[in-house]
């Protein structure tokens, strides 16, 4: 993304759970009330209309589908083992128009958030929150992860790291220099305690992906180049174990999509679950 914009691919993040939370089987899967809300006026006169609601799912997008359902997947299986973890510390890296804070308040409220994001970002969401009436706040903290640790970003909030934390990191690394991913991955272990725990997607490179999905992944390629945040990730699981054991970090698990019913995931992201190892 360029340095002074917020994150387009955000928006469009917070519109496909947007048209989850409109459709029976996205309910199913993550039900974001909040979403439609959050995301742009654009994005909502498109959604909120029944015609453009229909022409655009249905039609432009309908290739479009099953990323949708990797959006509310993703999100679903964070906040289940969030739930879990039972840990009193959350943070949300890279958070965009997340809405934890608002659609699960009597949860948010027995937690410390933090929502960890690039600055332009932030300052979108919260006109929006304001001007939309969403009371209450995580904690903000600015980072721009191509330029700065989050680990320092952390430290200057009031955030613990002598206490176990859930790190929640989705629809970022997609965007990252690899170098980028892994001096991140590297900085939340700075401050996480033993017993951490972190959930993160990513891209994998083309020579893994099925070939039944390569136009899926090249639409995506195409449509978030279109937005001005290109895909430059590309990740072997491989790789990332070893970033993890370079790191601290355990990995507990590595999937192409968590068991959700019978919800059919494209091969083109991954899920990791790291565990911060004892020093």
């Amino acid at each position: 993304m360029l340095f002074n914009q917020f994150s387009r691919t955000a928006e469009a993040a917070a519109a496909l759970r947007a048209w989850g939370a409109m459709t029976p089987e996205g309910r199913a899967v993550f039900h974001d009330p909040h979403a439609l809300r959050l995301t742009s006026r654009l994005w909502r006169q498109r959604l909120q209309n029944p015609t453009q609601r229909a022409l655009l799912i249905n039609g432009l997008l309908r290739w479009m589908q099953p990323i949708a359902h990797q959006v509310l997947a993703r999100s679903h299986h964070a906040e289940a083992r969030l739930q879990a973890s039972a840990l009193s510390q959350y943070v949300i890296v890279g958070a965009g128009l997340d809405s934890f804070h608002w659609r699960r308040p009597a949860w948010a409220k027995n937690l410390h958030v933090f929502e960890l994001d690039h600055p332009a970002t932030q300052t979108m969401k919260r006109a929006r929150c304001a001007a939309r009436a969403l009371l209450g706040e995580p904690q903000w903290v600015a980072c721009n992860f191509e330029r700065e640790s989050a680990a320092d970003a952390l430290r200057r909030s009031a955030f613990e790291t002598t206490k176990p934390a859930f790190f929640a990191w989705l629809g970022v690394t997609h965007y990252l220099k690899p170098s980028a991913t892994r001096a991140t991955l590297a900085a939340l272990a700075e401050v996480a305690a033993p017993g951490s725990e972190l959930v993160f997607d990513y891209s994998v490179p083309p020579s893994q992906i099925k070939a039944s999905d390569w136009p899926l992944a090249a639409g995506l390629g195409a449509l978030t180049a279109l937005l001005g945040e290109p895909l430059v990730g590309g990740l072997k699981p491989e790789t990332l174990t070893d970033w993890a054991r370079e790191s601290g970090w355990a990995v507990v698990e590595d999937l192409v999509g968590p068991p959700i019913g019978d919800l059919r995931l494209p091969q083109v992201t991954r899920f990791a679950h790291w565990r911060r190892a004892d020093s």
